[in-house]
Parts: structure tokens; sequence; C-alpha cells
């Protein structure tokens, strides 16, 4: 168990290292935006939402994230389109797309 473990962690860490070189390799060709790029590490900085959460199924944290996300303006508007198209959000939110099953 030990050894698979160790085999993993090792699998991982170069899958990390080619991706974060790969990412950089973008980011220098101008192909990556910055301000993207920090909100996927981070989730974008925000200490208050003015925006109600319009649902009963997103956590707050997700509103929270969906809203600062609205900042960007390859994603201006999603805030809106959130609201406006919730019930296909939630079928998205709620399908298995995109999980690991373990």
């Amino acid at each position: 168990m030990h050894l698979l473990l160790e085999h993993m962690t090792c699998l991982f860490l170069q899958l990390l290292f080619s991706f974060v070189l790969c990412v950089n390799i973008l980011k220098n060709d101008k192909r990556v935006n910055e301000a993207e790029w920090r909100f996927l590490l981070t989730g974008g900085v925000g200490l208050d939402n003015p925006h109600s959460n319009p649902t009963s199924w997103l956590p707050a944290q997700s509103w929270d994230e969906v809203c600062r996300l609205d900042g960007l303006p390859m994603f201006r508007n999603i805030r809106k389109t959130f609201v406006k198209y919730g019930e296909q959000w939630r079928a998205y939110y709620d399908s298995v797309v995109g999980t690991v099953s373990m």
C-alpha cells in the first residue's frame, strides 16, 4: 500500500508540474488571461456580495463565486444568465458531469 501511495504521489507531482509549466508557457504567449488564472486559483477575492442568492440549492459560497466571476470580461453577465436559466444550471449542478467516482 505504501508503494502505491508513493507512486501516486509521484505521478500527481509530475502532472502538477506539467500543468504549471504549460500554463506559464501559455501565459508568456498571452493565451491565458492573468485575471482569469488568478480567479481559477483563488475563487476570486470578495468581502461582501450585494446580490442575494436566488436559489435554495446553491451554497452561498458558490453564489458569491458566480458573482465575482461576473466581474471578469469573458464572463460578464454570467450572474444574470444564472438567474435567467436557473433550472438548467440546477440540472447541470445535480448531474454527474465532471464528478469522479472512487
